[in-house]
């Protein structure tokens, strides 16, 4: 199986538990025979692309314009990765799935997946909710509504814990 991963962070880029997550799992599943492309936000000098044993890395840069807050920040990477994603698509083909890692990739995700018909699995890792004990503004209630689009969006729905299972059903 082709399977197309994306995150807003892979090693060398640790932010959270995400990065480790999907370096983790990409390489079991090139162990296991399948094909994983990774589509991630670049940061520092780290090379634009990358075999980082058997695993497809593809950086972006996000656009030359300073966004005015993190939401905006978040959108202008999907547009990246999308973009990019579609470049590596042209060049290699299709991919049979895309698995989004969070909210941060929601957007480029769904496009991705409308625009190519590929089923979409979706890792909620945290949720805003969580997060806070709570939505108490409108920039996280917009973070809570993307990640309910997230899971609405996908097939399936991975949690990494019993915990989390019951947040995301809440």
């Amino acid at each position: 199986m082709k399977i197309l991963m994306l995150s807003w962070e892979y090693p060398p880029r640790v932010v959270g538990g995400i990065s480790r997550v999907v370096h983790d799992l990409s390489h079991r599943l090139i162990q296991d025979g399948h094909e994983v492309t990774v589509v991630t936000y670049r940061d520092g000098n780290v090379p634009y692309f990358e075999d980082d044993d058997g695993v497809q890395v593809y950086r972006v840069d996000n656009f030359m314009i300073n966004a005015s807050n993190f939401i905006d920040w978040v959108m202008q990477l999907n547009f990246c990765m999308i973009e990019k994603a579609a470049a590596v698509i042209s060049q290699y083909g299709k991919f049979d799935v895309v698995h989004a890692h969070d909210w941060l990739v929601a957007y480029a995700a769904r496009t991705l997946k409308n625009s190519y018909h590929l089923p979409l699995v979706a890792t909620i890792h945290a949720t805003e909710s969580g997060r806070n004990k709570g939505i108490h503004n409108k920039a996280q209630g917009y973070v809570n509504d993307v990640e309910w689009l997230l899971t609405y969006e996908a097939s399936h729905v991975i949690c990494n814990s019993y915990f989390m299972k019951n947040e995301i059903k809440n």
